[in-house]
């Protein structure tokens, strides 16, 4: 069969591929989500790939085509592995601190799927630390502190949650943190509702650090 990718065909993959891949890499550093399948990955990173060339014409349409020809390594540097790897840094940033309009996060985001599992979105969109009462269905109920150092993963084997930091529930309300200081790591397996409380939403808890 013959190659694909030979040196004749490597700046039009390039262009129209992997630029795609590295901006889809970039984007992975600030924005958490479930794995997409293979042919959503082939299909977002063509789409990324096509943005990043309008981006690029836009950007540096204005070199001379001499400039082009005497520097063609660095013009196409530039344009498949730096500016996709800003872009994708960016559009990650703005997208994981909720900055961008849905219409704009969805060019970005294009085969985000919305029946991915509930809590996975829900812990996708913090963007500060809170304190959080996960219920089971056996009627317990857990208490925890979700900040920097906390980690929710909805993989289908390990996901779950870590706590940093657990709390008891004393008569009168108050969230007291357990003694001694525990973190812990919760399947998700048999749970009925998870519940945010931003910090200065949960005075109670305040009052207990």
């Amino acid at each position: 069969m013959q190659q694909l990718v030979t040196p004749e065909t490597f700046q039009f993959f390039a262009q129209y591929f992997l630029a795609g891949f590295v901006l889809l890499s970039a984007r992975s550093w600030f924005v958490l989500g479930e794995r997409p399948r293979p042919n959503e990955t082939l299909i977002e990173g063509v789409i990324l790939s096509l943005i990043n060339q309008f981006v690029f014409i836009y950007s540096f349409g204005w070199l001379s085509p001499n400039w082009i020809n005497a520097n063609a390594n660095i013009y196409l540097l530039i344009e498949v592995l730096i500016q996709p790897l800003v872009i994708g840094g960016l559009a990650g940033w703005a997208i994981g601190a909720n900055w961008f309009p849905a219409g704009l996060r969805r060019i970005f985001m294009p085969t985000t799927r919305p029946v991915r599992k509930t809590f996975g979105q829900a812990f996708d969109q913090l963007v500060e630390p809170v304190y959080v009462i996960v219920a089971f269905k056996d009627g317990k109920e857990v208490y925890g502190y979700f900040g920097e150092d906390s980690v929710a993963s909805t993989d289908p084997e390990e996901g779950g949650i870590f706590f940093e930091r657990l709390y008891d529930i004393s008569e009168q309300g108050d969230w007291i943190e357990v003694s001694p200081n525990r973190s812990a790591w919760l399947t998700l397996d048999n749970v009925h509702s998870i519940e945010f409380l931003k910090n200065e939403e949960n005075e109670n808890a305040q009052n207990a650090l």
